[in-house]
């Protein structure tokens, strides 16, 4: 709610500000997911190896949609591109020196992703709005 401005201080009155309106065919974007991982320990977990791989399919991923301007909006949100994406990491851990009062490790990571957007649905042209 807001007070909306008027000539003298003495008017006043409420008022309600509606920032967007209802978009019911908005839904949560989803997606589908595969993760497999490996880990392995040597020499008493001195020596520790992790690889972990995904792959992921996204879809009713949330943008901005130019509209025909029904309602009195000519941008909203809408579930509008789908994406898949992909990728792998690899880590070796190492204790090279362990002793009371002193302790020397090594870590190591490298990792690879792979994101392409596969659908998107937005309107550049003018034409294709008023056709």
């Amino acid at each position: 709610s807001n007070t909306p401005w008027r000539p003298f201080a003495s008017v006043r009155e409420s008022g309600l500000y509606i920032a967007d309106l209802a978009n019911q065919d908005l839904t949560y974007e989803k997606k589908h997911e595969l993760n497999v991982g490996f880990e392995a320990g040597f020499i008493d977990n001195r020596i520790n190896l992790v690889f972990d791989w995904y792959k992921r399919n996204n879809y009713d991923l949330i943008g901005v949609i130019s509209t025909q301007g029904v309602g009195g909006e000519m941008q909203k949100f809408g579930n509008i591109a789908s994406m898949k994406s992909d990728g792998f990491e690899i880590s070796l851990s190492t204790v090279n020196v362990k002793t009371r009062d002193f302790r020397w490790e090594t870590n190591l990571i490298y990792s690879h992703a792979r994101n392409e957007v596969t659908d998107l649905q937005t309107v550049e042209r003018v034409i294709d709005l008023v056709s």
